[in-house]
C-alpha cells in the first residue's frame, strides 16, 4: 500500500509524458472520454446492474430504464475501459509493457503513474451456474477483469475498469425543488447554511474578498448569471447538481443578483463528464454521470498545473444504497468493498500528489444512510476509501483527503448522511443555483433547494479556502486543524465547521 501512495519518480512521470505524447492526436480534446468509450449498450452483460424498483425510490426509478419484469437497468462500469497503475518507479519499462501487451492506451496520467486503455470487457462477463442473479456476473467479471490486467506484469500494482460516479444528493431531491428566480434588484438571499459555518462572520476581514479558485468536479455545469467559470469546456453539459454545489462555493457577492456563496470572489475551476450515450432496448437516454477516469484525468491536470487551487471538491460517489440497494457495510457486500479496494490505491495517488502541492480534496460522505440505518463514509467513493486508508495506516497524503457529513438547521445528522466523515456541514434543504427552472427548461438565472452530503461538501471546501484567504501565515494542515478542533458537534458526535471560531483557535 504504501507503494502505491508514492509520487511517481522522474523517469517514470518522463516516459508517461512520452507515452502521452505519441499518442496525443488520438486523445480527445478535453481529455475525455474516447468516442467508442463514450458510446455504448447498455445491458447486464455490459456494465449495468439489474435493479429490483422496489427497493429505488420513486425519483430514482425514473432516471433508469426498466425491463420488462419490471426491473432497472442501472449503469455501473463502462464496458470498454480499463485503468491500470504502474509502480511509482517503473521507468522507462512503462513503454515496454504498452508495447508488448499491445495496450491500446486512450489517456495518460503521469502524476499518478496510470493509463487508460480501450479495452472489450465483455468477454468476462458469462454466467456460472453458482451466480444468484445477473449482478453476480457482471461483479465477477470486473473482478476478473482487474485481476487479468493486473496480472499482465508486476509493474502493474492497481487496475480496474472504468466505474461511474453520480451526485451524492438525497435520493428524494435528485432534482432540485421549490426553484424560483429573483427579480433583478432583490436582496441578495444568505441561505443558512452560511451563518450555520459562520462564513458571514469572516466577509468583512482582510483578504476575504481577494480572488481565490476552487477547483470542481462534477456530472456537469450551466452558465448562471451566480457563476464564474474558469477556463470551461467549450460544451458544458448541464446540471443541476453540478451549478448547486458551484453557487454553494462561489455565488457572487458583487452582483445584487439571486443569493452569495461561501467566497466573496471566487472562480469556479470546472472538471465536467461527458454525455455518455447509452443505449438501451426501448432507445437513447442521456445520464449526466462522471467516470472513474474523468476525475482522475482532472486530478492528474490539475495538481500540476493548477498550483494556485488550493481546495478541490468531489461531491460524487456510487450512491450504493439509492443506485443499486446495495449495503457496503453488509455481512454479504465483501466483494463490493474489494471493488472499491481495487479503486483506491489511484485516489491514494491524487492525496499524495495533493500532499507535495499543499492542495486539499474535500469529498462527500455519500448518502446510503437511513433512518434505521446508519453506514459509514469509507466505501461511498474512491475518494472517502483513499482518504481512511491515508489517515489510518499514515500514508503520504495523511490529512489531506477530507470526508464531509451533512446535518440540519438544528446540529441533527442528516438521516441520509453516512458516517464516519472528518467533519460536518449544512447539507438539508440548501438554496443554490441551478440550471433548470421550474419547468425544467434551461436557465442562467434560477435557484432551488437539494440536499445531501454533496451540498455539506461545498460548504468546507469554501470554508478551508476562505480560512486560507484570512490567515495567509497559516499552512494547510494548520488551518485544517483549526478546522477540525471545532468544539460543536452534531448529533452524531462530528465536529461541525465554525469558521468564526476556527480563525480564533488560529490566528
Amino acid at each position: 500500500m504504501s507503494e502505491v501512495a508514492r509520487t511517481p519518480n522522474a523517469e517514470t512521470t518522463s516516459s508517461l509524458v512520452t507515452l502521452r505524447s505519441r499518442i496525443g492526436k488520438d486523445l480527445p480534446a478535453t481529455g475525455g472520454l474516447a468516442p467508442e468509450i463514450r458510446d455504448f449498450r447498455l445491458d447486464y452483460k455490459t456494465g449495468a446492474l439489474i435493479v429490483d424498483t422496489d427497493i429505488l425510490s420513486e425519483t430514482i426509478q425514473k432516471s433508469f430504464e426498466k425491463t420488462s419484469g419490471g426491473s432497472a437497468i442501472v449503469p455501473f462500469a463502462l464496458p470498454n475501459s480499463m485503468l491500470l497503475q504502474f509502480s511509482p518507479r517503473v521507468g522507462k519499462e512503462a513503454l515496454d509493457i504498452v508495447k508488448n501487451n499491445k495496450l491500446d492506451v486512450t489517456n495518460v496520467f503521469p502524476n499518478l503513474s496510470a493509463i487508460q486503455i480501450s479495452a472489450d470487457l465483455t468477454r468476462f462477463f458469462k454466467a456460472q451456474p453458482t451466480d444468484n442473479n445477473n449482478n453476480d456476473t457482471i461483479l465477477r467479471g470486473l473482478i476478473a477483469a482487474s485481476e487479468y490486467y493486473k496480472s499482465l506484469d508486476p509493474n502493474i500494482i492497481a487496475a480496474t475498469p472504468d466505474t461511474l460516479l453520480s451526485g451524492q444528493v438525497d435520493a428524494e431531491k435528485v432534482t432540485a425543488s421549490d426553484v424560483m428566480s429573483y427579480p433583478p434588484g432583490t436582496q441578495q438571499l444568505i441561505d443558512w447554511g452560511m451563518s450555520d459555518i459562520q462564513a458571514d462572520q469572516l466577509w468583512e476581514m482582510p483578504g476575504a474578498s481577494d480572488g481565490t479558485i476552487v477547483g470542481v468536479m462534477d456530472a456537469g455545469f450551466a452558465r448562471h448569471e451566480d457563476l464564474v467559470f474558469l477556463r470551461p469546456a467549450e460544451r458544458l453539459v448541464v446540471s443541476d447538481h453540478g451549478n448547486h454545489v458551484a453557487g454553494i462555493l462561489c455565488a457572487r457577492h458583487d452582483n445584487n443578483k439571486g443569493m452569495v456563496g461561501v467566497l466573496p470572489n471566487c472562480f469556479i475551476r470546472p472538471q465536467a463528464a461527458d454525455a455518455l450515450n447509452i443505449a438501451a432496448d426501448t432507445g437513447n437516454v442521456s445520464q449526466f454521470i462522471i467516470s472513474f477516469g474523468q476525475v482522475l484525468h482532472a486530478f492528474d491536470r490539475l495538481l500540476e498545473e493548477e498550483s494556485n487551487i488550493k481546495a478541490f471538491n468531489v461531491s460524487l460517489g456510487y450512491n450504493w444504497v439509492p443506485n443499486f440497494g446495495i449495503d457496503p457495510d453488509g455481512a454479504s457486500s465483501g466483494v463490493w468493498r474489494d471493488y472499491v479496494r481495487m479503486q483506491g490505491p489511484f485516489a491514494l495517488s491524487a492525496l499524495s500528489r495533493a500532499q507535495r502541492t499543499g492542495q486539499v480534496i474535500f469529498s462527500a460522505a455519500g448518502n446510503d444512510s437511513s433512518q434505521g440505518r446508519e453506514i459509514s463514509a469509507e466505501f461511498a467513493s474512491p475518494m472517502n476509501w483513499a482518504a481512511v486508508q491515508a489517515n489510518s495506516q499514515h500514508l503520504p497524503g495523511e490529512g489531506y483527503g477530507i470526508i464531509v457529513e451533512a446535518h440540519d438547521k438544528n446540529g441533527n445528522r442528516a438521516e441520509f448522511s453516512n458516517s464516519n466523515g472528518s467533519i460536518s456541514c449544512p447539507g438539508v434543504d440548501i438554496r443554490s443555483s441551478v440550471a433548470m427552472d421550474e419547468n425544467q427548461k434551461p436557465s442562467d438565472r434560477s435557484y432551488g433547494l437539494m440536499s445531501g452530503t454533496s451540498m455539506a461538501s461545498p460548504y468546507c471546501a469554501g470554508g478551508f479556502a476562505l480560512l486560507s484567504l484570512v490567515l495567509p501565515t497559516r499552512n494547510p494542515k494548520q488551518i485544517l486543524k483549526c478546522m477540525l478542533d471545532s468544539t460543536e458537534r452534531s448529533s452524531a458526535g462530528t465536529p461541525m465547521l465554525k469558521l468564526k471560531d476556527a480563525y480564533n483557535r488560529c490566528h
